[in-house]
């Protein structure tokens, strides 16, 4: 009952996330959490395997938010 709930969930978070218009940064952020939540679950013995095996988070950096601050400005 715990593994087949686990997967429902896992599938609606991946159907989700992967339709949502969130930043890549957010999505790695979101992949990091649920790798060590089903990680945790297969150390506990709640669950046989992780659906996030096999899956690789991208970066969490957001280059779109890097900007150039002039150094007067930082005094």
């Amino acid at each position: 009952m715990i593994a087949l709930f686990g997967l429902v969930m896992f599938s609606r978070a991946v159907t989700n996330i992967l339709s949502s218009k969130l930043a890549p940064a957010t999505r790695s952020k979101l992949t990091h959490v649920g790798k060590a939540l089903f990680r945790r679950a297969v150390l506990w013995g709640l669950l046989p395997s992780s659906p996030f095996d096999g899956i690789r988070p991208g970066p969490q950096t957001n280059p779109k938010r890097a900007a150039y601050i002039p150094p007067a400005d930082l005094e």
